[in-house]
């Protein structure tokens, strides 16, 4: 359905007329930027988050001191069943040993799928290992494996922080000098 053509209608053209002329002298009244708003100050709107985040776990490492035997961190993996990640657990080794740091005897895991990190017990172990100064940080193949939700993850960075320690990922296009050892099916994660 085609649009009327109010142009050649003078009661219509009086009409828009009169109503923009009202709202010039409303404007007029009102600054276009009023002492209230907050002009120093952008609108937050949402940046690249994962940028973020990769920036504030960088800011985290940089902040310590490495140790001249390396960092020492807690390998960890979340699954979603119940079944020993092998794979991911010997790639984050792996990537560890490539960084020199030493990794703590027990590699961590939670076969429970995506809860809540603190609803994890192996999840609560490793950040308890930091607590305590067993580690300096907690190693991961992505951030999924700590929490795909946001503000869950930025917890975890804030109370790495204060602690002080660090969180790290092995890079997606990270590969290992020496090709891992293949297990059975049966080691294979799922």
């Amino acid at each position: 359905m085609p649009l009327p053509d109010y142009r050649g209608n003078a009661l219509a053209v009086d009409w828009a007329e009169e109503l923009a002329a009202r709202i010039a002298d409303a404007l007029g009244e009102y600054p276009l930027c009023p002492d209230w708003w907050p002009q120093e100050e952008a609108p937050r709107i949402p940046g690249n988050q994962a940028a973020r985040m990769s920036e504030r776990r960088r800011d985290l490492l940089a902040a310590l001191s490495e140790p001249g035997n390396g960092f020492k961190v807690v390998a960890y993996a979340l699954t979603t069943v119940n079944h020993v990640p092998t794979n991911t657990l010997g790639r984050v080794r792996a990537y560890a040993a490539h960084k020199g740091w030493r990794v703590h005897s027990e590699s961590l895991w939670d076969g429970c799928g995506m809860t809540h990190p603190l609803e994890r017990t192996e999840w609560q172990r490793a950040e308890r290992l930091v607590a305590g100064g067993f580690v300096h940080g907690i190693l991961t193949l992505d951030q999924s494996a700590v929490s795909s939700d946001n503000g869950e993850y930025e917890e975890v960075l804030n109370r790495l922080e204060s602690r002080p320690a660090f969180i790290a990922h092995v890079p997606p296009e990270w590969r290992p000098s020496v090709s891992p050892t293949l297990h059975s099916l049966e080691d294979r994660d799922v």
